[in-house]
């Protein structure tokens, strides 16, 4: 069975299943998969943000051919969407809708950097066989319930006994949210530590560097890296760089360069480099890696901490107005070499 149009069932399992999978062409011919938790109806009309996916957004503006899988697993069912994509650059309506959404579900400083519309040209289910081979044939719930079993989950109000209740607590809708690991949610209300790095920390810093060039589209060679982490730790040179730390996971870096400056007798910091993992967004991450570099420059005596973004970063703007002044300055420059 194939159709076109979004139904009332595809948009539950959607919202029930928390991760899609993207599946894009490469301009070699090999398949690009990036998994998505943006993926949304909204008024019958399938979208996904692009929050980290430079490579997704570069496939579909060559090749707009798309395929999107959801699949509830504790159900074992979903939807397999094929179609052509439309990327939705800020400012246009849709993408406001969609990003706007991002944002207040996951956190002011989520990058949107596109939105991505689906226009459906075949929608075809997805069983596992669970469904199809089991004898006698399963119910949906006796399905759910086995998985949940398995998995060792309970929806959100399941029936909890203890002294002094003996009552069922009435169960309430289930909903994505309500299926997320317990590793995820102690993830996410763990205390952020910034720390000045150290010689050690090469092998947790040097990841974040690479997403952080990928993230720009651009290859830093080997030997610049490893001159600038070697400036980093000489405690002559006026760089230094700080990594957030979630216990023992690096999730972001900030670079940061003291320079003189002929309007003051005390030096400038340039913050230049900010990064956050996907993983560390929208929990206040790139905010305290900011606030790290003001403290750091004011115990320095420094009078002026500034930084460039590009003017199409509207979600770190977002921020960057929160919490400094914008100059007004336009930014020119001319590579020598």
């Amino acid at each position: 069975m194939s159709m076109t149009e979004i139904t009332a069932d595809m948009e539950a399992i959607i919202k029930q299943a928390i991760l899609s999978f993207v599946a894009t062409v490469n301009e070699d011919g090999t398949p690009n998969l990036s998994p998505k938790a943006s993926l949304t109806v909204r008024n019958g009309v399938l979208y996904f943000a692009d929050i980290a996916s430079p490579w997704t957004i570069r496939n579909l503006k060559r090749n707009p051919a798309v395929e999107i899988n959801v699949v509830d697993f504790f159900q074992r069912r979903g939807y397999r969407f094929k179609g052509q994509a439309l990327v939705l650059s800020p400012g246009d309506e849709e993408y406001l809708v969609i990003a706007d959404w991002v944002r207040a579900t996951n956190g002011p400083e989520y990058p949107v950097e596109h939105v991505v519309k689906i226009e459906p040209t075949s929608i075809t289910p997805l069983l596992s066989p669970a469904h199809v081979f089991a004898a006698p044939l399963r119910s949906q719930d006796e399905i759910r319930n086995t998985y949940h079993q398995k998995y060792g989950v309970k929806p959100i109000g399941a029936e909890v006994q203890g002294p002094g209740n003996n009552r069922p607590r009435p169960r309430a809708r289930p909903h994505a949210a309500a299926w997320r690991s317990s590793e995820f949610q102690e993830h996410s209300v763990q205390s952020v530590e910034i720390k000045a790095i150290e010689n050690s920390d090469f092998d947790i810093w040097f990841p974040l560097w690479k997403d952080y060039q990928r993230f720009y589209e651009v290859d830093i060679p080997e030997s610049v890296t490893l001159k600038t982490w070697a400036r980093f730790l000489d405690p002559v040179e006026p760089m230094h760089a700080a990594l957030a730390m979630v216990g023992e996971q690096a999730v972001g870096l900030v670079h940061s360069i003291y320079h003189r400056s002929g309007w003051t007798t005390s030096d400038d910091c340039y913050l230049q480099d900010l990064f956050v993992a996907v993983d560390g967004r929208g929990s206040g991450v790139g905010r305290a890696l900011i606030e790290h570099v003001y403290a750091d420059a004011r115990s320095r005596g420094t009078s002026r901490v500034y930084w460039l973004t590009h003017e199409s970063n509207h979600n770190a703007r977002q921020l960057y107005d929160r919490i400094a002044d914008r100059s007004g300055f336009i930014h020119y420059r001319k590579l020598l070499a």
